[in-house]
């Protein structure tokens, strides 16, 4: 299986952590993150799920739970045919159908170029 973390984090990196592009990118790389801890489900298919995640420890303090609802949601705006997620009072979780689909979007995406 690939390292989706690693390949995310290179890319949102080489785009720039900072820009819209690298910041989708950084989201993924930290949900890749989260199923190598086991926080959530990465299966064969490159389908990602499951309750978001905290990633303070690794990413900082924009990754918080909440940080994590609120950038999911900004995926799901982008990219409603790649990711979705159910956000209510005490429901938090999300799936991303394919990861490789989803970052080819992301790259060739006009909207987050800057």
């Amino acid at each position: 299986m690939a390292n989706w973390e690693k390949i995310t984090d290179t890319m949102a990196r080489d785009y720039g952590y900072g820009t819209k592009k690298g910041k989708c990118l950084l989201t993924v790389a930290a949900l890749c993150y989260a199923a190598k801890q086991g926080l959530v489900r990465l299966d064969d298919n490159n389908l990602i799920e499951g309750p978001i995640p905290s990633c303070i420890g690794e990413f900082g303090t924009d990754f918080s739970v909440n940080g994590m609802r609120s950038r999911l949601h900004n995926l799901f705006t982008l990219f409603p045919d790649h990711v979705h997620v159910l956000l209510t009072h005490d429901l938090n979780a999300f799936t991303i159908k394919n990861i490789p689909a989803l970052i080819t979007e992301i790259r060739l995406d006009e909207r987050l170029s800057e």
